[in-house]
């Protein structure tokens, strides 16, 4: 479990591949979600990259994943800016009980 994989579209995933970043291409929500099943069960990976635009599907994931590795983040794109900056804060708010961004987290 050392590895790093990015799940996401072609374009990015090009990059990544350069630094040596397994790749998983998917091109919508249900295929992100697919393939980030299949790497999570796998066990694999330390880290897991995706895209920011998938955000709903990695919230529902990380909400029933019980253990800490693979870390899944999110990188940020120009489709969907500060969705990852919100999600990173409410899971520190959850583990530590403070609310690290200096204001309310998911509207509440």
């Amino acid at each position: 479990m050392n590895k790093i994989a990015f799940v996401g579209r072609k374009r990015l995933g090009i990059l990544l591949k350069s630094f040596g970043i397994d790749m998983y291409y998917a091109e919508n929500s249900t295929e992100l979600a697919s393939k980030l099943k299949e790497i999570l069960k796998s066990g694999d990976y330390a880290i897991i990259l995706t895209e920011e635009i998938y955000v709903d599907v990695v919230k529902d994931i990380v909400s029933k994943k019980t253990a800490p590795l693979p870390t899944i983040m999110m990188l940020p794109t120009i489709e969907k800016s500060g969705e990852t900056v919100k999600m990173i804060g409410e899971v520190v708010e959850k583990a530590v009980g403070i609310n690290i961004l200096g204001k309310t987290v998911g509207g509440k």
